[in-house]
């Protein structure tokens, strides 16, 4: 299934970004690697190979069956041997079954058999052929195709999960790596400004041991250093947090978990592409293709087909018959020769309890689904609903949080400029600082919002989203 097609670059261009060490770390990277790697896809991708297996041991129900019986009777005043072989293969063409035989019945000294013993032959045995067509029970549907179609329904079923678990497990990475990305540039944030309150903590001892500014001025560039270094140690540990985080869907070629470094931080993040989100289109594609739709509408049809076969099951069973055989070889001329043969077999249980009670059983399983069913359709488009909404108010946000960031910038400046002139003191322009810090750290979140609801989106209307190449 498809995932953030238009995933490349990632995020906002949020400020100057430090230089990477390494190769950038893209989500496709990270997407890739979930994948190839995770446990859970790994589950379902065994949970789809046992329901193919399935159907492989449902098939057989179809292959021919060959049995063979022979006797050796002796010690008695007749000495016979005997041997049956018969090749039965049902069809699912209306229940049919061919069958085909062969068989031997003669003495070893006596010419002729008892007179009370029916199953002598000629010399050569005798061959047969014939049919077996039902006209009740086993005419529309039987054990063996129901366990077949079931077994196909299981393979879609099984498909289906194996791809919802791939877009909740994309969509789940999607999130860990935007987490990451906000908890590394936070943490450079953070460093910046450490930075600039270490180098503005050396001007301002300078300024106070020139007598230029008061002695006070000293202790709030302390107490300015102080607030910073503890936001940075606040920031490392979430970088640390999120990198372990990501580590579950990062992985390296053998499938164990690696931790990000903030060197692998891409240098240049932009936007997601919002313009599909919220199309009428993709909702009603979304709704007819999505796989935990299809699992669902799977299990239905699965218990459909169960019904189906137990209120087959309470019919009669009414099988017309037909046979040709012949003899071959020496023996007995008052054997016959080619003998055409036509039945009628019936039978029925008398009681009726056991199969009625199945099928009220399988009919309440099927109703049970079906609004399972419609619950899961109804859910989904209001999770549709919901996904653009919150799109939408991320990017209004995400907006606003950028424009708070700017004039974070111009009150950071001009109170800059007049602590220079003499004109304020340090207390504002460490809150300045501050309230640029916390606009910033906005932005950064108001960008993982963004994405967030981007993929959450994308991660619904994945199965409905054309690839480039399409």
């Amino acid at each position: 299934m498809k995932l953030l097609q238009c995933v490349g670059p990632i995020l906002l261009v949020m400020g100057t970004q430090r230089l990477a060490a390494q190769e950038p770390l893209e989500l496709e990277r990270v997407l890739r690697s979930v994948d190839a790697h995770h446990p859970t896809l790994e589950a379902a991708v065994h949970t789809l190979d046992a329901a193919q297996s399935y159907l492989t041991a449902a098939r057989g129900a179809f292959d021919p069956n060959l049995d063979i019986y022979g006797s050796l009777r002796s010690g008695g005043y007749y000495e016979l041997r005997r041997m049956d072989a018969e090749l039965r293969q049902a069809t699912p063409f209306a229940g049919t079954e061919f069958h085909a035989g062969y068989r031997l019945g003669r003495g070893i000294e006596q010419r002729r058999y008892p007179t009370y013993y029916d199953d002598e032959t000629r010399s050569s045995g005798e061959f047969s052929a014939g049919l077996e067509i039902p006209l009740l029970y086993g005419r529309d549907l039987d054990t063996r195709r129901a366990n077949r179609t079931r077994a196909h329904l299981g393979i879609d079923r099984a498909e289906a999960s194996l791809d919802a678990t791939r877009l909740q497990l994309r969509a789940s990475a999607t999130d860990a790596y935007f987490r990451w990305v906000t908890a590394v540039r936070t943490q450079q944030i953070t460093g910046d400004l450490l930075q600039l309150a270490e180098d503005r903590k050396r001007w301002v001892e300078r300024r106070v041991q020139d007598g230029a500014i008061a002695a006070i001025e000293e202790l709030e560039a302390d107490r300015s250093l102080l607030r910073f270094e503890q936001a940075q140690i606040k920031a490392a540990q979430d970088e640390q947090t999120a990198s372990f985080s990501l580590s579950i869907f990062l992985r390296d070629e053998r499938g164990a978990p690696r931790v990000a470094k903030p060197e692998e931080l891409p240098p240049n993040l932009s936007f997601p592409p919002g313009e599909s989100v919220g199309s009428s289109d993709l909702v009603a594609a979304t709704l007819a293709c999505h796989p935990r739709l299809i699992a669902k509408r799977a299990e239905v049809s699965s218990l459909e087909v169960q019904r189906r076969l137990q209120a087959a099951i309470r019919l009669p069973r009414l099988n017309v018959q037909a046979q040709v055989s012949r003899d071959f070889g020496d023996g007995d001329e008052s054997l016959p020769g080619t003998v055409f043969e036509t039945g009628l077999k019936f039978a029925m249980p008398l009681g009726m309890r056991t199969p009625r009670g199945r099928y009220e059983q399988a009919r309440f399983q099927q109703n049970a689904a079906e609004r399972e069913l419609q619950l899961l359709e109804e859910r989904m488009n209001v999770q549709l609903e919901q996904a653009v909404v919150q799109f939408r108010t991320a990017a209004k946000q995400q907006e606003v949080a950028r424009l708070r960031v700017l004039n974070a910038q111009e009150l950071r400046r001009a109170e800059h400029l007049r602590f220079e002139a003499g004109a304020t003191t340090l207390i504002f322009v460490n809150q300045r600082e501050m309230s640029y810090l916390e606009a910033a750290i906005a932005e950064i979140r108001a960008n993982q919002t963004l994405w967030h609801a981007y993929a959450y989106w994308s991660a619904l209307t994945a199965c409905a989203t054309p690839t480039p190449t399409e």
